[in-house]
């Protein structure tokens, strides 16, 4: 998938629910085009926002039980979790632009 932070099942609670930083978690597979699509526009936020927050994936075909638990239904679902709570969630390939406006109130 790619080179941000892999989530499992095994360390999903220590990396996600309980990250310092707002975390941005990627639900996609190596056989989605849009997650492909997607993956380059959030390693550029990422460096634009310096820091200020994560970016992590996790292999909906690897990890069906958060993906369940989690109700994602189709990929590319994008997850905030702040303090490990949901705070904003998009499905779809997004723009940067819409994807800054709902993610930079929270960093």
């Amino acid at each position: 998938m790619s080179d941000f932070i892999a989530v499992d099942e095994s360390n999903f609670e220590q990396v996600v629910l309980k990250a310092e930083k707002p975390l941005l978690l990627e639900f996609g597979a190596p056989w989605c085009r849009p997650c492909k699509s997607l993956e380059p526009i959030l390693s550029r936020l990422e460096v634009e926002w310096g820091g200020r927050a994560q970016i992590a994936s996790l292999n909906v075909d690897e990890c069906v039980g958060l993906t369940m638990r989690y109700q994602v239904i189709s990929v590319p679902t994008t997850i905030l979790f702040v303090q490990g709570e949901e705070k904003v969630r998009f499905s779809g390939l997004q723009k940067p632009d819409r994807i800054r406006e709902q993610i930079e109130p929270y960093l």
